[in-house]
This record gives structure tokens, C-alpha cells and sequence, in this order.
């Protein structure tokens, strides 16, 4: 059936043994197998800030499918986390029958906090200021500005993104068809289903992006900040003698939150705005260390696709919320006034002589009961001193590991199933196609490694800055500002080298460049090279691992998809509502 690898180099020589180049085949393979997720990649989530910072998303992504997938669903699960609290905060509230008022702005709030993960936020008020964001009821206006500035600029499903989606699985689909039907020497020598099966994780990601939602541009966040600031009423505050400063375009940035990414903050301090680096924090402003941007990393990036470098301090933003509107659901319970912050049922004021617990307030009486200074509504909503925190509940490790079980299936069940096609196709063996595949995966799971272990390690020195009165050893210091920006810097470029080499093995495979001895022996020197054996004999020993590689790659899209359809946890909040 065949003949050695040195017969073959010695009757065909090194150059003479690769194939001429045949535009027709080339062509359609081209059409068929390659371009259509090219055209796909046009709905991506970018959002960044710059043309670079967009192209280097793109690289990101097709360099390395396992990060994307994993800052995807690092997004689903924080959303659910989100819907769980959230959902706890509002069966608290409706159970308690009068205190329904407070639903509207706890649906907000979680709408909020979901929608602005998208780029690096903390929040900007001390204690006492934010503290009538939640408490004062006036201030719900500005929680449902804020949610309807975010749904108008949201990026939401199209007609047009389900339309080219429909049409690229039918594509490869009809593709997979005719590859196993039509059974040739283009069919055998091509291989343009592993090709599909590599490049078919970005159905469930684009979907699973658009389910989730973006924004439609990183600006968007920072200016629906800015929008619904007039919507904020902070009253006097005895201790600096105003309140309510017209926060705008003109003065103050933004109310409530603020956009930490480093282009907003180089935007604010050529501005003339005062930054405190106070991230996540409500109590006294504190002199903190400033982060340089370069041991920052991604954590200070805008853009979906490094919502993984973030999500730890993001969800710890979140925490501070939510313990905030836990210890007013507390506070409401014990019916205390916020004039008179001691339990006593006479002080509560309802629109009748009932006090019974499903007796509703008016709007007047519910203002009357929130009703008190700055310092008055610190000191209801903080009644110890220290700021309480709710970070045990954020579960970082388990997150970690659901988001790279999911991750590292996705990119496996779909590089792994083309590795296997190539591998089990005569000559059988670890040759340059299936090596081209496998090299692709290891190198994309490298690159998740590595952007991680940066972002990991970001983390570690923003908290060694954050508490001066422990030393650090200038050994550890010196590692750190070493690795944090090593590791992502040679990410990056292997991001980059990785997303021109998928390219790359493509094109040269659709060529015909590996129809040569050497490729076509698998085993080099020691291997041997089909001749004799016709392409139906090729086929029918390979329709197997054909078959299963399909199966394999087919079943992995659905399980992902199901997981990012169904994982964001929509339904825990409604459900804990009823």
C-alpha cells in the first residue's frame, strides 16, 4: 500500500515531494471551511476603548478560546451569584409585606451591578453619601435612571447577529454532510471538518456573549454614570456644609460608581479631579499606595474579554451593596426610624392606626421614617463604626474552578476532536497535521494560564499595598512586579502568535503544503507513505474517529451552550420572590 519515507525522499527529493498548487480545491476549501467563522468573529465582544485594545480582544480570543470562555463564564456566574443575594434581599422584603417599596430599587441595583461589570468599577462616595443612595427614598429615581440608561445603550440580541449564526451551523453542518458523503481525494487530503471542529466553539461563545450582554461601547458605562447623576439628592452634610453639588460633565464625574479603568482615571486626572484609591471601600477616605498600571494589568482594562482579571474585586463592590441593603432590611424589620434608630413600634409611622406587619405605608409616611440627616443615616445604616463586610459569602475558588472546567472543556471537546480526526486518519500517528492541531490547544491553554497567573497575581500585590502595616519582604515584592508583568506580556504575544498560526496550519493544509514525505509518513524516517491505497480504502479505515470526532465536538457546542444559557440564574431570583 505504500512505501518507506526514505524510498519516498529518495525518489522525490525534498522539494518534489510536496504537491503543486492547485488554486480550484484551495479556493473552495477557503469558502467552505475557513471564511464563514471568520465573518463570525465580527460579533465578538470588543468594547474596549481603542482600535489596539479591540484588535488585541480579537487575538485574545482566537489565540486562545479557553480565555474567552472562561471570562464568559466567569461573567454567567457572577450574575447568578448576584440573582442569588439579590433574590434573598427581595423574599426578605416581600415577606415582610409593608416594605415593598424597596423592591423597585433592589431590582435596579442588581441590574446595575450586573450591567457594569464590563469594565473596572468602584465606588466613589464615602459611606455617608452612599448611604443615602440606599436608604433615602428619594434617591430610587436615581437606581432607575441608572437601569434604564444601561438597558438603552445595552447591546441586545439582532436579527442580523441570528441570522449570520444560523447560517454559519448550517453551513458547517452541510459541510460535515458532504465531507462524510463525498468521498475523494480533496475529502481525504483536506480535512476541512477538523478544520470546523476547531473553530466551532465561537457558536456557543458569541451566543452565550449576546445572552449575557454587553454594552455597546466601553464609553457607554461611564456616560450612563454621568446621566443619572442629576437623578441623586444628598442632603447637607453639617460636617463640610452642602450637599447636592450638580455632579455632572461640569463638576464631579459620576455619582455612586466610578469607572477605574486607567483610561478614565488619565481622563479624570487631566481633568482636575481629585482620585482616591480607595477601591471597594466605604469607610474613611484612606491614603493608599497607588497601583502602577503596569503591575495593574488587565484588572484595569475595559472590556468584556478581561472580566476575568477583575471579577474578585468586582464581586467584593457588589458584597458592600448588598450587606448595605441587608442591614437595612434589618433595620426596617426592627420598624426603627432613622431619627430614632432604637425598635419602638410608636415611632413608625403608617397611614393608619393598624401597625400590623401587612399595613403599607404612604409615600409620605415611608419618607418620614427614612427621614434624617447625613450623619443620622450613617449611623442607622452603620451601627458599628467598622464597615461591615460580606466577602465570606464570595466563593472565588469555586467560581475559578466552574469557570475553567467549562473553559477547558470547550476548547478541548472542539481542538481535541480535530486532533483526534487527524491522528486516527492513515497513516496513523502524531504527523503535521494533528501536531499543528494539538500545538494550536496546548498554546491557547497556555495562554489562559498565563493571563490568569498574571491577573492572579495583580490581585496579590494590589492587597499587599492595601495594608501598609504589614511588611513585605523585597524578595516577594521583587517577584511580583516581575511576574505580573512577564507573564502577561508573554501571554499576549502568544495570543498573537497563536491566532496567525490557526491561520497559518489552514491555509498551508488547504495548499496542499503537507502532501509531502516527510508529513505524509507521520513517523519521519521510521514511517511509511500511502500510495496504493484508494481514497475509499482511506475512508472506510478513518470513518470511525470521522464519526466520533463529529459526535465528540457536536455534543461539547450543546452542553457548553446549555451551560451558558442556563447557569446565569434569571429564574433563582424570580423563584425566591414567590
Amino acid at each position: 500500500m505504500g512505501i518507506t519515507y526514505t524510498d519516498c525522499d529518495l525518489h522525490c527529493g525534498p522539494r518534489g515531494s510536496t504537491e503543486a498548487f492547485d488554486w480550484q480545491p484551495f479556493s473552495v476549501a477557503i469558502l467552505q471551511w475557513l471564511f464563514p467563522w471568520l465573518a463570525l468573529t465580527a460579533q465578538l465582544p470588543y468594547e474596549t476603548r481603542h482600535r489596539g485594545s479591540n484588535v488585541m480582544a480579537l487575538m485574545l480570543a482566537v489565540g486562545s478560546p479557553m480565555l474567552i470562555t472562561y471570562s464568559l463564564f466567569i461573567t454567567i456566574l457572577n450574575a447568578r451569584w448576584l440573582n442569588v443575594h439579590f433574590g434573598r434581599l427581595r423574599s426578605q422584603n416581600e415577606q415582610r409585606g409593608r416594605r415593598s417599596r424597596q423592591v423597585v430599587m433592589l431590582s435596579a441595583a442588581l441590574f446595575v451591578l450586573k450591567e457594569i461589570q464590563h469594565v473596572p468599577i468602584v465606588i466613589s462616595e464615602t459611606r455617608r453619601r452612599f448611604a443615602q443612595l440606599v436608604v433615602n427614598p428619594t434617591n430610587e429615581r436615581w437606581w432607575v435612571a441608572l437601569r434604564e440608561q444601561l438597558k438603552r445603550t445595552k447591546r441586545e440580541f439582532t436579527y442580523s447577529l441570528g441570522a449570520q449564526a444560523f447560517f454559519v451551523v448550517v453551513l458547517a453542518f452541510m459541510a460535515m454532510v458532504n465531507f462524510m458523503v463525498m468521498i475523494d481525494r480533496f475529502t481525504v487530503r483536506v480535512f476541512g471538518v477538523a478544520i470546523n471542529n476547531i473553530w466551532m466553539w465561537m457558536i456557543p461563545v458569541t451566543v452565550g456573549w449576546v445572552w449575557v450582554g454587553t454594552q455597546n461601547s466601553a464609553n457607554t458605562i461611564r456616560e450612563c454614570l454621568m446621566e443619572a447623576s442629576s437623578k441623586a439628592v444628598f442632603l447637607p452634610d453639617l460636617t463640610t456644609h452642602h450637599g447636592h453639588q450638580g455632579m455632572g460633565r461640569g463638576g464631579r464625574d459620576t455619582i455612586g460608581f466610578q469607572d477605574w479603568s486607567w483610561e478614565n482615571r488619565d481622563d479624570l486626572e487631566s481633568a482636575g479631579t481629585e482620585l482616591h484609591q480607595q477601591p471597594a471601600r466605604l469607610g474613611r477616605v484612606q491614603t493608599v499606595p497607588p497601583v502602577k498600571q503596569i503591575y495593574e494589568g488587565c484588572k484595569g482594562e475595559a472590556g468584556p474579554i478581561f472580566n476575568y482579571a477583575r471579577f474578585p474585586s468586582h464581586l467584593q463592590t457588589c458584597a458592600l451593596v448588598i450587606d448595605m441593603f441587608k442591614t437595612l432590611n434589618m433595620r426596617l424589620h426592627e420598624d426603627a426610624t432613622v431619627r430614632v434608630p432604637v425598635a419602638r413600634n410608636s415611632e413608625w409611622h403608617y397611614d393608619s392606626d393598624n401597625d400590623e406587619p401587612t399595613k403599607t405605608e404612604t409615600e409620605t409616611g415611608w419618607k418620614k421614617n427614612l427621614d434624617g440627616t447625613p450623619e443620622e443615616i450613617e449611623a442607622w445604616l452603620f451601627p458599628n463604626n467598622p464597615v461591615p463586610t460580606f466577602s465570606h459569602s464570595i466563593n472565588v475558588p469555586l467560581i475559578f474552578i466552574q469557570a475553567f472546567v467549562v473553559a477547558a472543556v470547550l476548547q478541548w471537546g472542539t481542538t481535541g476532536a480535530a486532533v483526534w480526526l487527524a491522528y486516527q486518519t492513515p497513516v496513523v500517528g502524531l504527523g503535521c497535521v494533528s501536531g499543528s492541531y494539538f500545538l494550536y490547544g496546548v498554546a491557547a491553554t497556555l495562554v489562559w494560564f498565563l493571563m490568569v497567573f498574571s491577573a492572579y497575581l495583580s490581585h496579590c500585590h494590589a492587597a499587599d499595598l492595601s495594608n501598609p502595616s504589614i511588611h513585605m519582604p523585597p524578595l516577594r515584592r521583587m517577584a511580583l512586579e516581575f511576574l505580573i508583568p512577564a507573564t502577561r506580556y508573554v501571554g499576549k504575544g502568544l495570543a498573537v502568535l497563536n491566532s496567525f498560526w490557526v491561520l497559518a496550519f489552514t491555509l498551508l493544509q488547504f495548499a496542499g503544503r503537507y502532501q509531502n514525505c516527510w508529513c505524509m509518513s507521520v513517523m519521519g524516517r521510521g514511517g511509511w507513505v500511502i500510495l496504493w491505497a484508494d481514497d475509499q480504502q482511506i475512508a472506510e479505515i478513518a470513518w470511525n474517529s470521522w464519526v466520533g470526532s463529529s459526535i465528540m465536538v457536536s455534543v461539547t457546542v450543546i452542553i457548553v451552550g446549555v451551560l451558558v444559557l442556563n447557569t446565569q440564574g434569571e429564574e433563582i431570583y424570580e423563584r425566591q420572590t414567590q
